[in-house]
């Protein structure tokens, strides 16, 4: 059994605060149609929930797959927050 580190723990967090997220971005999708700015946000946080799954996976179970797919949706996840950022700053 392996231990819990400081990365994990911050994996933990993330799941607990995007679980509700993707709810919330899908609901206001279905809601308001599906325009770009709500599928960015819905594939942040899909990202972000797919790479702290990865993350806690490594507990038990380190190998290069988990890893690699850590890395994978960490920079996937970062593309639709620049375009989020990018629209943001369009408006202003």
């Amino acid at each position: 059994m392996g231990t819990v580190k400081y990365r994990d723990g911050i994996a933990i967090l993330q799941i607990i605060a995007f679980a509700p997220a993707i709810l919330c971005a899908i609901a206001l999708m279905r809601r308001h149609g599906i325009t770009l700015a709500w599928w960015l946000i819905t594939m942040f946080t899909l990202a972000r929930l797919v790479g702290a799954s990865a993350q806690l996976i490594t507990i038990q179970h380190p190998g290069i797959g988990a890893d690699i797919t850590i890395l994978v949706t960490l920079y996937l996840g970062i593309s639709p927050l620049v375009f989020l950022c990018w629209s943001m700053l369009l408006r202003v």
